[in-house]
């Protein structure tokens, strides 16, 4: 990767319910609309691994697209941290998704990062209220790839980045524990 590349992440398990072959058609947009810069990188593994590796090869977008295995939970930051946006295009397809809030999304803002996520019930409350990223319409691709050119601005991700930092401990562990 280059100095000026902005790299997306996607970490967790690798399965189509999630949204990781619509993610690879934005980059496949993103790329063909010119826009170099953006790559991928999906970290972890999973039943559908072989499949989306197959996909990324099929749109020819190896280059934007990084495979990495799972990582262990107390080095997963220093992987975040190197990324610029935090990406979980999970699909609304049951009830528990729709009322998801994933461990992903805050390890992806406890790293300091913009996040794309789908617009689903509690998380798009969630990152709207907090001014923590961008939401995207569960399945449509042409609005995560905008979602996520948006934030190839630097100046956009510096300024959600101050939000992010500024309300990390309201929604820390200790945070939540003390509620309880």
């Amino acid at each position: 990767m280059g100095a000026d590349d902005v790299v997306g992440l996607d970490q967790g398990m690798i399965r189509s319910e999630r949204g990781v072959l619509n993610l690879a058609d934005a980059i496949a947009d993103l790329t063909a609309r010119n826009q170099a810069a953006v790559k991928l990188l999906y970290l972890g593994g999973g039943a559908d691994l072989a499949a989306l590796r197959r996909y990324v090869s099929d749109r020819a977008i190896e280059q934007h697209v990084l495979f990495h295995d799972a990582v262990a939970q107390d080095v997963l930051g220093h992987y975040s941290r190197a990324a610029d946006i935090g990406v979980h295009a999970i699909a609304n397809s049951c009830l528990n998704h729709d009322y998801c809030l994933p461990n992903k999304l805050f390890e992806y803002l406890y790293s300091g990062l913009p996040v794309v996520v789908t617009d689903l019930t509690e998380m798009k409350h969630f990152v709207k209220a907090g001014n923590f990223g961008l939401t995207f319409e569960d399945g449509d691709v042409a609005d995560l790839s905008r979602k996520i050119e948006s934030l190839l601005d630097k100046d956009k991700r510096v300024q959600i980045k101050s939000h992010i930092a500024a309300q990390q401990d309201s929604f820390s562990y200790e945070a939540e524990y003390g509620q309880l």
